[in-house]
């Protein structure tokens, strides 16, 4: 027996206070491209700084016992 999905209404939600607006897509795709731009450049500073507390620590550890951790020998 086959049935048929009930189609179901689409969902409408409008927050108090808001109203909608209409923006150029050429603004949008900009401020979308430099939003991505800063995430990306937010990454790579968390990167750096990983890098940067890693070779601190393996320094660190080298000095102190004259070999490196496991994770320091990539």
């Amino acid at each position: 027996m086959k049935t048929s999905p009930k189609k179901k209404e689409p969902l409408e939600y409008q927050a108090p206070g808001v109203h909608w607006v209409t923006i150029d897509k050429g603004w949008l795709d900009e401020a979308l491209e430099r939003y991505a731009e800063a995430v990306c450049a937010v990454e790579r500073a968390n990167n750096r700084a990983a890098g940067f507390k890693l070779e601190r620590h393996c320094t660190a550890a080298l000095f102190a016992t004259g070999t490196t951790p496991p994770i320091c020998r990539r």
